[in-house]
């Protein structure tokens, strides 16, 4: 069968607010060590609960390959939008300039396993080498996700 979306956006937003919170809950617990990658988680789901526009908060956070800046800009960046895969996708290398391929490829990642495959444009998924073995993981992300 084909993984489809199957939750509508203020359902989503809700539930990536949730996973922000239960993130910075974990990495918080986990050591002291962690500390400053959860304070930049937190900025991430501060940014996204005040509203902030997303270029604004995709700057606050950090375009660099480092993960303390990219994984929460990820994070964020699938949260504020939710729904178009390819609008963001894009939007994100637009905006990523020299961590385009650190953030955009979590981003792509992580969206594609929260929302599906079908919500991968058909365009992009034409041609894929090993695309079989791909589908396959995708699939047990997908229903990962939406356990």
């Amino acid at each position: 069968p084909e993984i489809s979306a199957t939750r509508g956006p203020a359902t989503q937003a809700r539930a990536s607010r949730r996973f922000l919170a239960e993130l910075i809950t974990r990495v918080e617990s986990r050591s002291p060590q962690f500390a400053e990658f959860a304070r930049c988680l937190r900025l991430a789901k501060t940014l996204l609960d005040d509203g902030v526009e997303f270029a604004t908060a995709v700057r606050v956070l950090g375009i660099s390959g480092w993960s303390r800046e990219a994984v929460p800009c990820a994070l964020f960046c699938i949260a504020h939008s939710p729904r178009d895969f390819e609008a963001l996708l894009r939007r994100v290398v637009a905006l990523t300039a020299g961590a385009t391929e650190a953030t955009a490829c979590m981003v792509g990642a992580l969206a594609g396993a929260m929302h599906g495959l079908d919500a991968i444009p058909i365009h992009w998924r034409a041609g894929v080498e090993a695309a079989p073995s791909i589908l396959s993981t995708a699939r047990t992300l997908h229903a990962l996700a939406s356990a």
